[in-house]
């Protein structure tokens, strides 16, 4: 399977947020360098990839992404997964 063509067997966020069915949020450009060994797009700080599900399937991915550091609650992952599943 591929993705913006890219295979899933890419490491980055969001090709891990769709092989895994999750969200896949970082705080900081330094930890998704650390994570995924390169550091987050120009521009941006922290981010969190979700995953559109069709039918329990994932079919694609979408960003929210932020100009500055970032924490994400386990309350605000949970409400993005459940926008995943509608999202289709």
């Amino acid at each position: 399977r591929r993705w913006d063509g890219a295979p899933l067997t890419v490491r980055s966020p969001m090709t891990e947020a769709m092989r895994e069915g999750r969200v896949v949020c970082y705080e900081t450009s330094a930890e998704r360098a650390a994570r995924w060994g390169e550091p987050a797009p120009t521009g941006f700080e922290a981010a969190a990839l979700v995953p559109i599900f069709a039918d329990a399937r994932v079919v694609g991915g979408w960003s929210l992404a932020f100009a500055g550091p970032r924490r994400f609650s386990d309350e605000e992952c949970a409400f993005l997964i459940t926008l995943g599943r509608q999202a289709a």
